[in-house]
């Protein structure tokens, strides 16, 4: 059997709404964080977009990726994160080096054109909001906890 690793980053993250997509067969190997800066972007749908830093540098200031590595098969490559991230036609799964030499992983980054445009003309950040802290897609979503109109009781 084929074992690939892969880097999450985002909604496939332990307790978030597309970890399922894994599968049981999944191992978690560790939490990790990308050796090269990205630009993570919240795309407003509970997902956010990890893009080359080169090619979005008026976004935001790029950021290592803080996520999981897991050891996935075949199957759940390429019948469950493949579709989920519709590679290769607006994400593409690349190999990346992790930090602190814990090797390299398959790593999904937005790579469509006219997604791209549409983020970097977005000068403001008022549809696609940075992830801040920058590379931190957990603690972003800490962070945009929805804040109640009701006081307390």
């Amino acid at each position: 059997m084929v074992v690939h690793r892969v880097f999450v980053y985002g909604s496939l993250l332990r307790g978030l709404h597309n970890h399922h997509r894994l599968g049981s067969s999944s191992i978690l190997v560790g939490e990790a964080r990308t050796a090269h800066p990205y630009v993570l972007i919240d795309s407003g749908h509970g997902y956010p977009f990890a893009l080359n830093a080169a090619c979005a540098r008026a976004v935001d200031l790029p950021a290592p990726l803080v996520g999981e590595v897991y050891e996935v098969t075949d199957d759940v490559l390429y019948n469950s994160l493949d579709p989920l991230e519709d590679h290769p036609d607006i994400y593409r799964r690349r190999e990346v080096d992790l930090a602190d030499g814990a090797g390299r992983a398959s790593l999904y980054l937005l790579e469509n054109e006219q997604q791209i445009s549409a983020i970097t003309s977005d000068t403001k950040g008022v549809i696609f909001v940075p992830s801040k802290p920058a590379g931190d897609w957990r603690s972003h979503l800490q962070g945009a906890r929805f804040v109640s109109p009701w006081p307390d009781t």
